[in-house]
């Protein structure tokens, strides 16, 4: 990511959310280290972080939409039976 695309932080509600407790991911780990450490500059650095995490999440679901379409057309090809345009 270049440094005239980092996005906003996220806001304090959002790191605050309870929708992906339980879950062990990036954003959980962040969370988890926001609300472990009391000083304020490395919490807007972890704010800064996670709104790029989504970022990068987004990114990945958008890839893999493509990908899976990709893949359905080289299957269909392979059994004859979708276009090869």
């Amino acid at each position: 990511m270049s440094l005239d695309k980092i996005p906003e932080p996220v806001s304090k509600r959002l790191i605050k959310s309870e929708r992906f407790v339980g879950n062990n991911t990036i954003c959980q780990t962040i969370r988890n280290t926001y609300f472990i450490c009391k000083q304020q500059s490395v919490r807007n650095q972890l704010r800064l972080i996670m709104a790029m995490a989504k970022s990068m999440d987004d990114r990945l679901v958008e890839y893999k939409k493509i990908f899976d379409k990709f893949n359905e057309m080289v299957v269909a090809v392979r059994h004859g039976t979708g276009r090869s345009d």
